[in-house]
């Protein structure tokens, strides 16, 4: 598979991969949600030496093209655009009085040198791009069209069923003037429990 080259501003653009299109399709859908955003909490140990914890960021980033990745649409269509080069800052805010000119100068001489030794991660041989492009390759049109017509006669000749529904309907789409429901669970308020 031939990767495209990035253009002068060094971005490439790449079809997105069927999942990566379902995410954008719910981001269009429900603009801003979080719903697929994981945050969290990570403590360091004191004292923390954040060049070496920016270098190493930085690294993966460089490694991981799906960190620089973006969406854009075109024609109604998303499109993955990677930028060649990504550089994370991670600013150090003093909350507390100290002379901490010697530490940043140490800190740089370390940085320093650590900027001139080879990185111990190799090149991945397989980006998530390279996969988006395989999967759009092998299922075109045609394929799933195919595929829709198949599950389409399959699930037509099966009989309609008729599930009980013991709670009302979720809103097909929350929006930020209506919440979702919600419930705690207690041993006594489960089903089991009576």
């Amino acid at each position: 598979m031939t990767r495209p080259t990035g253009n002068a501003a060094g971005v490439c653009v790449f079809p997105c991969s069927f999942a990566q299109e379902r995410l954008w399709f719910l981001d269009r859908l429900v603009p801003g949600s979080s719903s697929y955003n994981t945050d969290i909490a990570v403590r360091f140990p004191t004292p923390c030496d954040l060049e070496a914890l920016r270098l190493a960021l930085n690294e993966i980033v460089a490694r991981h093209e799906v960190l620089r990745t973006t969406f854009v649409a075109v024609d109604g269509r998303p499109y993955q655009v990677i930028a060649e080069a990504l550089v994370l800052d991670l600013p150090l805010i003093e909350i507390a009085g100290g002379d901490t000119g010697a530490a940043m100068q140490e800190a740089r001489r370390i940085a320093a040198a650590r900027s001139r030794w080879p990185s111990p991660l190799g090149a991945l041989a397989i980006q998530y791009a390279d996969y988006a492009v395989w999967q759009r390759q092998r299922l075109g049109e045609a394929e799933i069209a195919a595929e829709v017509a198949w599950w389409a006669e399959t699930l037509a000749q099966l009989p309609t069923i008729e599930l009980p529904c013991d709670h009302p309907a979720l809103p097909s789409a929350p929006s930020p003037t209506r919440s979702l429901p919600s419930r705690s669970w207690s041993k006594s308020s489960s089903p089991s429990a009576t």
